[in-house]
């Protein structure tokens, strides 16, 4: 408590006590106050927190069940009548070909976030292609059918354990041996076919357009702040969040944040 005597030597006993008074029931006040508001900010804070998280577990949980339909999807796909009707007698495959690509456009046109479908034999030549390019579902002529043996999708897709699926890194599609333009971010499904008899026959893949996983990332963006989506090493495959920066070239997260921060991060664990 300050000495109130040598602060204010020329006033009154009288008024010197009332200072005094006051200064007395301030301090309380004041301790008071400050500790309301660094509660007050405290609360807003676990608020604030609470909020951001709930948005983005809801969010993570929606493609996550997402990506899940989509493993169920193609392996569906591997098991159609028609599919193993054409894996156990190739030499038919002409007509029975024609009846996996009738199922596959069926397909295709339920389900618009898929950009290819496709039968790829055992030397990696596309038999059946369904297609959609954001404006029809189509089937793809045999003519322009490619040979995708040096892809490395069709190469770890054809060594995985069958009806187990493969799931290739997200990239830009490639036709023809040059990335595809405008650019199409795919993620590929893909389960390795055996016939009755065990020998390989190929795959059933699907090419999923990437942009609708990343849209709804960046949907989450518009209702929280800024968002971003980054592989587990690190890359975005969304912009970079603004306050990083960094729109420069090489960002990501380990370049953007602390690296202690980066590293608990991408350890794969939830967590604010």
């Amino acid at each position: 408590m300050p000495n109130v005597n040598k602060l204010f030597r020329r006033l009154s006993i009288r008024a010197k006590l009332v200072v005094a008074f006051c200064l007395f029931g301030s301090v309380p006040l004041a301790v008071v106050g400050g500790y309301g508001a660094l509660h007050a900010y405290v609360l807003i804070n676990d608020a604030v927190r609470d909020r951001l998280k709930a948005g983005v577990v809801m969010k993570a949980e929606e493609i996550q069940r997402f990506l899940q339909s989509v493993r169920e999807d193609v392996r569906f796909l591997s098991r159609l009548p028609t599919v193993r009707a054409l894996v156990d007698a190739p030499g038919e495959q002409r007509r029975r070909a024609a009846l996996v690509a009738e199922a596959f456009l069926s397909f295709s046109r339920s389900r618009p976030a898929y950009y290819q479908i496709r039968y790829i034999d055992e030397r990696g030549r596309e038999v059946v292609r369904a297609e959609f390019d954001g404006q029809r579902h189509f089937l793809v002529a045999a003519e322009v059918l490619q040979d995708k043996r040096d892809r490395y999708y069709f190469v770890d897709a054809m060594a995985t354990p069958p009806d187990t699926v493969y799931v290739s890194p997200m990239d830009l599609n490639i036709e023809r041996g040059e990335i595809e333009l405008p650019h199409k971010p795919v993620i590929r499904y893909a389960v390795a076919l055996r016939s009755s008899g065990g020998e390989p026959r190929g795959i059933v893949i699907v090419n999923l357009y990437a942009s609708r996983i990343l849209g709804q990332v960046l949907a989450l963006g518009q209702e929280l702040g800024s968002v971003a989506l980054a592989t587990a090493t690190g890359d975005y495959l969304t912009p970079a969040p603004p306050e990083a920066g960094r729109a420069r070239a090489g960002a990501s997260v380990l370049t953007d944040f602390p690296r202690a921060l980066a590293t608990t991060v991408l350890s794969g664990r939830a967590g604010t």
